[in-house]
């Protein structure tokens, strides 16, 4: 009764099968401005937080260990503002945001995490190891497994009814906000670049990805929302996505 997480902004979060609420990372200001990588579980049914895993020290780096194999050493490094999916299986996945990287905070990151709830170990699937690595989109529409979205953080996300994962925008190296629609498939493990420009603008350039509206209600191939970063999404029961706001 005693546990609690420390006070923080920019985690993420999932509710597990049993109707667990989980937390990870974020940042907070003890003792100052500082981010975290600890991942805790909350049963409503008993109101009492568990710390299941990572550190209770701030500014910790990743682990990486050996990749797709799980591990009770792996953990992803402290972060803030990365995206989260749940698969099928119950597994919670972790993308990406803003953390550290070999010993240095702010860096944008590009690693993908798989959580096991049931064997409580992390294990690293996809992407760098090494921070502000940028995208590789192959051919839009086509899987692959060079593809890679790059680092990236304030990113949205969907899961769909298929079991795949969805990656929407982000900030990345450079400050600059990107309109890129991206697909995983756990099953495969790998990116398809479905929708969106494959490169960003330089700040100096004064160019950005502003969004293409078309006719309100009628959609087009050549439609955008544009780059942005925080924006809210939902799944409807038809299976569509849907995006609201950000910055951008």
């Amino acid at each position: 009764a005693a546990n609690i997480p420390s006070m923080r902004s920019d985690g993420v979060s999932w509710k597990d099968n049993s109707g667990n609420f989980w937390l990870f990372g974020g940042l907070t200001e003890q003792p100052t401005y500082n981010m975290l990588n600890d991942l805790w579980k909350y049963s409503p049914s008993t109101g009492q937080w568990t710390w299941m895993t990572g550190d209770s020290v701030v500014d910790v780096s990743s682990a990486y260990s050996t990749k797709g194999v799980p591990s009770a050493s792996n953990t992803p490094g402290s972060r803030t503002n990365s995206v989260s999916w749940t698969d099928k299986s119950g597994n919670f996945w972790l993308f990406g945001g803003n953390g550290m990287s070999s010993g240095n905070p702010d860096h944008f990151l590009s690693d993908l995490w798989k959580y096991d709830p049931a064997g409580n170990e992390w294990t690293w699937v996809n992407g760098d190891s090494l921070p502000e690595i940028g995208g590789f989109y192959g051919k839009r529409g086509v899987a692959s497994a060079n593809n890679r979205p790059g680092a990236r953080y304030k990113s949205m996300s969907w899961a769909d009814s298929a079991g795949n994962f969805w990656l929407y925008g982000g900030q990345v190296a450079g400050m600059a906000d990107m309109d890129d629609l991206w697909k995983y498939d756990p099953l495969t493990n790998l990116w398809t670049w479905m929708k969106g420009d494959s490169t960003s603008y330089s700040p100096g350039s004064y160019m950005p990805l502003y969004g293409q509206y078309g006719q309100k209600g009628q959609p087009a191939d050549s439609n955008t929302p544009g780059g942005r970063e925080q924006g809210a999404t939902w799944v409807d029961k038809g299976g569509n996505l849907w995006l609201f706001g950000g910055v951008g």
